[in-house]
């Protein structure tokens, strides 16, 4: 009997929602799960809370490295931001991890939701709630720098400076995607999370971050373009308290489009894929004998 025969569902791992079944369509099978049941739950609000206030320390203290590092002059800002970036995301993602699993990000909780790691309502939620403490965090910066800083120097928040619209999406979509591709190789995935632990996940997860960072920020910063911002949330927090909108569309859309490929490649060929057969060919010889 080949392995197509089998209408057995198998999980991809224990603690994924995800199950895998040879006989369905596979249309049907890169369909987020909608999980209306999980807007009913209190957990759902309580991790949305951790996302929350995570979201407002972290995006604050972002914005006060780059709008910091920034104003001091130094020549070597594309390398210093993202140094400094590696503790607050190590920091960050560790304390906030039991909590809410530690997305702090748009982009990972879409791309969670295209994996089917986490359904489309709680996706919404942490979304509703990162761009909500990034938009307090915003205004707290600005408060903290002053209204004279603020309007001229800025707060930290995302811009392409003088580089080409057009060549920034594709930037921030090309390094979404790599993030996200590394991240789930590595980490995020449910049973390469178990290998990397909760010591070495948040700091595995924090050099691939800022790695990018650096990467991107080498692009071109003759134009004043700091490279991906990998975090649409982030971006729009600061842009809302100081009322500008610039590019926009930039961070929301490419990582859209980045998780969204990354889920279907997630799907269709997933990381485990070799111990997801492994498991459909256990199951076939027992049935045989």
């Amino acid at each position: 009997m080949e392995l197509e025969e089998d209408n057995q569902e198998v999980k991809y791992h224990d603690s994924l929602q995800y199950t895998y079944n040879p006989k369905e369509n596979c249309c049907i099978s890169l369909i987020p799960r909608l999980g209306l049941e999980e807007l009913t739950k209190g957990n759902t609000y309580r991790a949305a809370l951790v996302e929350l206030i995570g979201e407002i320390m972290f995006s604050g203290i972002s914005m006060l490295i780059v709008q910091g590092v920034i104003r001091t002059g130094t020549t070597n800002a594309v390398v210093w931001i993202p140094f400094l970036h590696v503790f607050l995301f190590m920091f960050m993602i560790s304390s906030t991890v039991p909590g809410s699993g530690g997305h702090l990000n748009p982009l990972i909780s879409m791309a969670c939701m295209f994996a089917k790691v986490m359904s489309v309502a709680r996706c919404v939620v942490y979304i509703i709630a990162q761009i909500t403490g990034a938009t307090i965090a915003g205004f707290l910066v600005r408060l903290m720098v002053g209204e004279e800083v603020a309007l001229t120097v800025g707060i930290g928040q995302c811009g392409v400076g003088n580089f080409p619209e057009g060549q920034a999406f594709l930037v921030e979509f090309f390094f979404a995607f790599v993030l996200l591709f590394v991240c789930y190789g590595m980490v995020l995935d449910p049973h390469q999370g178990e290998v990397a632990g909760p010591i070495f996940g948040p700091f595995a997860v924090s050099l691939i971050f800022c790695f990018n960072f650096l990467v991107s920020g080498l692009i071109a910063p003759e134009l004043a373009y700091g490279g991906a911002a990998l975090n649409p949330a982030r971006c729009l927090g600061p842009a809302i308290a100081i009322g500008q909108y610039d590019g926009m569309w930039i961070w929301w859309i490419a990582p859209f489009f980045a998780a969204l490929l990354h889920g279907i490649l997630y799907i269709l060929v997933p990381p485990y894929h070799a111990s997801l057969y492994g498991k459909l060919d256990t199951k076939k010889k027992n049935e045989n004998k």
